[in-house]
């Protein structure tokens, strides 16, 4: 995924007494923005406008009389969390980790303060499903359809034109828990300017283009990859996808997938779930979404025929596996990573190392199941792949392999 998450705090870790705040709702945490004295009542209106379709209901208004300045940091109460963020001078002993965003150019406060929620969020529910670079639609019945793809992809022209058809969900970050839902982060939609400068967008609120807000009770339905090219089919082109290729296309996508070996298993669930991801071709984002396209039905519709990707073979880490190669009775030992996972579907076999996702030759994917129920002597693994492939031309299969076990190794894939 392309938006990084902070080295720390973003999380709450304390409590404030009745501060001036906002409350959001993001992929399903709650972030709550202080603001400070010099934050004025047309600012705050203007960003609880742009918020309106995420905004929470905040702890109570007023204080007791003997209550300390709104503005003041206070022992911890079970009144309101710590701010996740804040906006304008910050009070007196606000910890320094708390990210601050001045309040003297609307503009960009807008424009922070989108990115630091969504940091924020992502911080808060790192770890709890696939956190995906996405924006998503959903129906009436609660059917959402994910839209990945990278900045300049047209996710926001997409999500814009589908919120309105059927419902906005986010144009952002899309979390799916194991179970399918997804929560919804109903931010302000980041639309590029007049001068088509990635860097230099503006914050619309959904209800300003007129998008619709639904249940919050959302579950994935379809997981379409963007591909955005000038020779595509018009107006679009949909197709489905294997899981290898679906796998290969998710991972660049996904908020730091390779510090989490759950990865792959996640994948594998929702391909298992969903009837599997598709591709979309277009050359244009707003043909693609013309409500004579049908693009949102056509996504649920294809996912929904696919009746579900089986996969072959998912393995887990290898907590049990020996990582060493050194010197035993039998000869060297060779064994898999224990933090690599793999995938097989038909011939195809992915696997998801701490050095990324790698598709296994026919070889190398013989040695990856040869190791399944642990180290091997070098000698043992060499007679499974010479029964498998036959002899090398000249020398022996256990010298032939070298040069692909070191380069195993190197990828993080054998230990």
């Amino acid at each position: 995924m392309q938006v990084p998450t902070p080295a720390q705090g973003t999380r709450r870790v304390g409590h404030y007494r009745r501060v001036r705040r906002i409350d959001l709702s993001a992929l399903g945490a709650r972030i709550v923005v202080g603001l400070g004295a010099d934050v004025d009542q047309r600012t705050e209106d203007a960003l609880r406008h742009l918020w309106r379709d995420a905004l929470l209901p905040s702890a109570p208004a007023g204080r007791p009389p003997d209550a300390p300045s709104p503005d003041a940091p206070s022992p911890e109460t079970p009144d309101a969390p710590l701010p996740a963020i804040w906006v304008g001078t910050a009070p007196p002993g606000l910890p320094e980790h708390i990210p601050r965003i001045p309040a003297d150019d609307e503009r960009r406060l807008a424009s922070d303060l989108s990115s630091l929620v969504t940091l924020a969020a992502i911080a808060e529910r790192a770890g709890d499903g696939l956190l995906v670079h996405a924006c998503a639609a959903a129906d009436a019945e609660g059917r959402v359809v994910v839209f990945v793809g990278e900045s300049g992809a047209g996710k926001s022209t997409l999500v814009a034109a589908l919120g309105r058809q059927y419902g906005y969900v986010t144009d952002e970050a899309v979390l799916i828990d194991g179970n399918g839902r997804v929560p919804p982060f109903r931010k302000p939609l980041s639309l590029v300017t007049a001068n088509r400068c990635l860097a230099d967008k503006r914050q619309v609120a959904s209800a300003d283009l007129g998008m619709r807000v639904g249940s919050d009770d959302l579950s994935v339905a379809a997981v379409v990859l963007l591909d955005r090219r000038p020779d595509a089919d018009r107006p679009f082109r949909l197709e489905p996808l294997d899981a290898v290729d679906a796998a290969q296309g998710l991972i660049p996508h996904l908020n730091r997938a390779g510090d989490d070996p759950r990865t792959l298993h996640r994948i594998a669930r929702l391909l298992e779930t969903t009837g599997g991801v598709s591709r979309l071709s277009y050359a244009e984002a707003a043909e693609a979404v013309h409500p004579d396209a049908g693009l949102f039905t056509r996504a649920a519709t294809l996912a929904e025929a696919g009746g579900g990707i089986r996969i072959a073979h998912l393995s887990g880490p290898a907590a049990s596996a020996r990582p060493t190669s050194g010197r035993r009775p039998g000869g060297p030992e060779v064994a898999r990573d224990p933090r690599a996972v793999s995938l097989s579907v038909g011939e195809r076999t992915v696997v998801h190392s701490a050095s990324g996702l790698h598709e296994l030759s026919p070889v190398s994917a013989a040695l990856w199941m040869a190791l399944a129920d642990g180290a091997l002597p070098l000698h043992a693994l060499a007679a499974r792949i010479e029964r498998h492939f036959g002899p090398p031309a000249g020398g022996s299969t256990s010298d032939a392999l070298l040069p692909l076990l070191h380069h195993l190794r190197q990828e993080q894939i054998l230990g």
